[in-house]
């Protein structure tokens, strides 16, 4: 009880300086414009949200108290208006009038008509289509009707993403970049470097990594440049991706398509993710509340903004959270109740190879996954007392991560002569990485980016798609004062400002450490105390297991030289995934509360439609206006549609 007063408080006070910093920002020096901008209209609206979140209990309390005192002064009043003759007599003689014409209405022939050949038809018809075998086939199972439900969200989101990334042109998708489709064709030829040669001009520069000297000639944006020749420090898992398909089918996959398939699997996987959790510890709640979580899998900022500028920046990130995430799904379902299957972990231990493959910084994600992957074998094994329990399902996880741990060390040893070396600080930028490395990670950059990642704002459009993102607030007082001059940021709107829905993710941070819930069986029956302790304890795992996950891929974040809105993907289908379980959590808090049940209900769908709004109206917009650049035609009739 101490720790959850604790945390209403801190979550109180914390409501109370949003609402001050909104309320007083021109005062305090932190906005100079005495006009309400939408930035300080969302941080007092979250500031009053969390404000009542902290004060529920007393509002409830207060609530309660004072319908009972009106009610009795209501009823009073009535009863003695009431025992007036005149009154009295007056409303018995509308009660028989309007009796005597309900009647009437009955009978007439129009009302007639419609119950005869509309309500019946229709009811008899809705019966009929309930009989059918497709339909019972769902509607009799609330397991089937989960995968129906999430099988319907799937086909919005792909269709969605197909329009976002091919700008409404649905069959024609506008080229970015194709350099993963560059690296596929050198690994057919048997190379680890760019078959495109350099420019002549770039070898004969007395420092090609720095700007200003090789500005004026041709060269391979961003790609790293050594000994003569280009390669890619992005992760080479897309481009075998690339390879196999042009070798196998021909075809060339550009970054764009890349992009779509990828961001596509970070929704299937986390959907599953979500209804296996789900199915396993809170099967006993409304299938409603299934869909948040779900659909904003789908488009919870910044997934359909990676597809506004489907580049091979956004290729490596939506690879490496594909595989990260399908790493842990195996993991998870790769536990029973007291068994482990071993080929399950093989395929977790090959997701998260896969996902270092393609995004090296989520090596420490994957570290995390896999000492608590490693722990929860044992605790398994450690109830059959046999050591093969333990030692056969281990090494089907390590294997697979020893083995691309190899290959990605040869790999750089034959790029670059150091099995250590990705190729980062080669990189053809605008800032000297070969010169100025020491500054790429800096706990300077922290505070910052805790200010761009978190709250960072987007500007107001008059017409749609109505909000467009902004470049970081690294010059907020008193922030920029403390800014190295090599931070940079790109557009990026603050997750609390796009996403308030991952909010709820503190839900199960703070009462499941200190409570104990009644987490549903997966037949929807009674559950047993023992049942209850175990699935407290593995959910618990699940949370402590995402959350230093969450942690690890931060803590990089934060003290990166560079914020962008692309990165965010990284913490995002994880934060989604807490939020989820906290939501679940909170509902089985207030079930058995009517008032309290209404008001969280409302609160969910409320924050889940902001949410995915948001989503996808800064997807729309992205980072150089696509829609409105590549098909003005389309864009020009959407405004039109959506401008009042």
């Amino acid at each position: 009880m101490r720790l959850r007063n604790l945390s209403k408080l801190v979550i109180g006070a914390l409501a109370t300086v949003m609402v001050v910093v909104a309320g007083f920002a021109v005062q305090l020096g932190i906005d100079a414009d005495t006009e309400w901008g939408p930035s300080r209209k969302i941080l007092l609206v979250m500031g009053l949200l969390l404000l009542a979140a902290a004060l529920s209990e007393q509002i409830i309390r207060a609530s309660r108290i004072a319908s009972k005192a009106l009610t009795k002064v209501l009823g009073n009043t009535f009863q003695a208006v009431l025992g007036v003759p005149f009154i009295d007599e007056s409303l018995k003689t509308a009660a028989r009038t309007v009796s005597t014409r309900s009647v009437r209405l009955r009978e007439h022939r129009a009302v007639m008509f419609l119950r005869r050949y509309v309500v019946e038809p229709s009811q008899r018809f809705k019966s009929k289509v309930a009989e059918l075998p497709p339909a019972a086939f769902f509607t009799t199972s609330k397991h089937r009707s989960i995968y129906l439900l999430s099988g319907v969200i799937f086909v919005f989101i792909a269709s969605l993403y197909l329009w976002l990334v091919s700008v409404g042109f649905i069959t024609a998708w506008p080229r970015t970049t194709d350099y993963y489709a560059m690296l596929g064709e050198a690994f057919l030829e048997g190379k680890t470097h760019l078959l495109v040669e350099p420019d002549p001009r770039l070898l004969e520069l007395s420092d090609p990594y720095e700007y200003e000297q090789r500005k004026t000639i041709s060269q391979i944006w961003d790609a790293s440049f050594y000994d003569g020749k280009y390669f890619l420090y992005w992760g080479p898992i897309p481009g075998l991706v690339t390879a196999f398909v042009k070798g196998i089918f021909g075809i060339r996959l550009g970054d764009q398509h890349l992009t779509f398939i990828f961001d596509l699997g970070i929704f299937v996987f986390g959907a599953l993710i979500l209804m296996t959790i789900f199915k396993r510890y809170f099967y006993d709640l409304p299938l409603w509340t299934l869909i948040p979580g779900v659909l904003l899998m789908g488009l919870a900022n910044p997934l359909p903004w990676l597809l506004s500028r489907p580049a091979v920046y956004e290729a490596a990130i939506a690879s490496g959270q594909f595989f990260l995430l399908g790493g842990f799904y195996w993991a998870l379902t790769a536990f029973g109740d007291d068994d482990v299957k071993p080929n399950r972990l093989l395929l977790a231990g090959v997701f998260w190879s896969l996902a270092v493959g393609s995004r090296t910084s989520l090596i420490f994600a994957v570290a995390v996954f896999l000492a608590f992957t490693i722990l929860r074998i044992g605790i398994v094994g450690k109830r059959s007392s046999k050591w093969v329990e333990i030692i056969r399902p281990t090494l089907s996880l390590l294997l697979p991560l020893i083995f691309g741990a190899a290959l990605y060390a040869w790999y750089n040893y034959d790029r670059f002569g150091d099995i250590l070396e990705f190729g980062h600080k080669y990189q053809l930028s605008r800032m000297n990485l070969h010169t100025l490395y020491e500054y790429v990670l800096s706990v300077a950059y922290v505070p910052p980016s805790i200010f761009d990642y978190l709250f960072n704002p987007f500007r107001s459009l008059s017409v749609f798609p109505y909000v467009k993102a902004t470049i970081g607030g690294h010059y907020l007082w008193p922030i920029h004062r403390l800014i190295p001059k090599y931070y940079y940021t790109e557009s990026i709107t603050g997750i609390f400002i796009s996403t308030p829905y991952i909010l709820l993710a503190i839900i199960p941070l703070v009462l499941l450490i200190n409570e104990k819930f009644p987490f549903g069986s997966p037949k929807g029956g009674d559950v047993s105390i023992t049942v209850n302790q175990r699935n407290r304890l593995e959910i618990l795992w699940i949370v402590v297991t995402l959350a230093c996950v969450l942690i690890s891929i931060f803590t990089l974040l934060l003290s990166f030289v560079a914020t962008s809105m692309r990165h965010l993907t990284d913490v995002i289908p994880i934060l989604l995934i807490l939020s989820t379980i906290g939501m679940w959590i909170g509902f089985y808090k207030v079930q058995n509360d009517k008032p309290r049940r209404w008001v969280f209900s409302i609160l969910i769908l409320g924050v889940t439609l902001y949410s995915a709004v948001m989503g996808f109206l800064l997807g729309v917009t992205g980072y150089h206006a696509r829609f409105e650049n590549l098909n003005p035609e389309l864009f020009d009739r959407l405004t039109r549609l959506f401008t009042w």
